[in-house]
């Protein structure tokens, strides 16, 4: 693995055991999740030079929030992913594995629909590093994919559901509203030209108050 991509992907990796976790105390709600994430591109080196890439991973999410309004309606915080299973799917290529780490900040809104749900709209900034092995296609040997966006989505939190310590349980559907610039360590010199990408998640996730 090239040498800046593992020095990245070590330093997201620090990001999510240490200072993440430092945060618990001072946070006024934490959660934990299982993300499914799909992450795709498409870019060109030269016009009518296409490349393709899809991305597949599975991990564990964890958020931070802290309170911004009064009733726990508006918050705003921290997130951070690990995905340490995962495919990657380049055409022209092969199948080969991949991992991913993803960090940024997330904002949350959360409206009651009566007494045990609430709808949650939710936005997020991040920054995604993807990693792994490709045999040949638009990347030879070990790569990196790295991928800011802003996202959007929506979910249901159902209250009372006490679940492994958690006081409720939230399933929620991401998707990417805009990218900020791929950037890959492949053959281009340069960052390649994006002519589409699109990135969603879908969670199931643990909330734990403090």
């Amino acid at each position: 693995m090239k040498k800046t991509a593992f020095t990245f992907f070590a330093l997201q990796l620090a990001a999510l055991l240490l200072i993440f976790p430092a945060l618990s105390s001072a946070a006024d709600e934490s959660s934990i999740s299982i993300e499914s994430r799909d992450s795709y591109t498409r870019w060109y080196e030269y016009p009518g030079v296409y490349y393709e890439e899809e991305f597949s991973f599975v991990g564990v999410r964890a958020d931070y929030y802290f309170n911004a309004s009064e009733g726990d309606v508006i918050k705003y915080g921290f997130t951070g992913s690990l995905y340490p299973a995962g495919s990657y799917t380049s055409w022209p290529s092969e199948d080969e594995s991949a991992f991913a780490a993803r960090a940024g900040f997330i904002g949350q809104a959360r409206l009651a629909v009566n007494d045990s749900m609430k709808l949650i709209l939710q936005a997020e900034v991040t920054y995604l590093v993807a990693l792994g092995t490709a045999g040949g296609g638009s990347h030879s040997d070990d790569f990196a994919v790295y991928l800011p966006s802003v996202s959007a989505g929506a979910g249901l939190l159902f209250n009372n559901m006490e679940i492994l310590g958690a006081s409720s349980l939230s399933v929620m559907y991401m998707f990417g509203l805009f990218e900020l610039g791929v950037d890959t360590d492949n053959y281009v010199s340069g960052s390649p030209v994006t002519e589409d990408w699109s990135d969603s998640a879908i969670s199931v996730v643990l909330n734990y108050g403090f």
